[in-house]
Formats: C-alpha cells, sequence, structure tokens
C-alpha cells in the first residue's frame, strides 16, 4: 500500500478516544463506550480479565515465534558455514 493510500485510508476511518473507565479505544461520535458502557462494576472487572488473559495469550505466542525465529537463524548459519 503506497503512503498516498494509506493517508486516504486513514483519513476515511473514524475518530477515535481512549475510554477514561476501562482504557479502550471507541468512535468519537458515540455517546458512550462500545467496550464497557452498558456494564456494571463486575462486568468491568470481567472485561479487565479478559483483557489480561489476551495479553498473556500474546506474549507467550511471541515467545514462540521468537524461539522459532532463532531456531531458523541457527540453522540458516550452520548451512552457510559448510
Amino acid at each position: 500500500m503506497s503512503l498516498g493510500m494509506l493517508g486516504a485510508w486513514r483519513g476515511m476511518q473514524p475518530k477515535r478516544k481512549q475510554c477514561a473507565r476501562c482504557g479502550l479505544y471507541h468512535i468519537e461520535k458515540l455517546e458512550k463506550c462500545s467496550h464497557c458502557g452498558d456494564l456494571d462494576e463486575n462486568g468491568l472487572q470481567k472485561l479487565f480479565e479478559r483483557k489480561e488473559e489476551e495479553h498473556e495469550g500474546n506474549a507467550s505466542l511471541a515467545r514462540i515465534f521468537l524461539l522459532g525465529s532463532v531456531i531458523i537463524a541457527v540453522l540458516l548459519l550452520l548451512s552457510f558455514t559448510q
């Protein structure tokens, strides 16, 4: 995607702002947050727990990719030295 197209695409996207309550981003034109606007405190706590689980899952996936890339790099280095 060229820089001009990227700028045009971003210009068409709705403006977003960060929610003061949950910290997630939502469309600026909405009156309340689309993530936590209809949640009570218990629901908000569950949202935070799900968000934390997603972060942990992403971190473990990142470690797997890092390990895989190190293995591939070592194999490539070994193939060039022979």
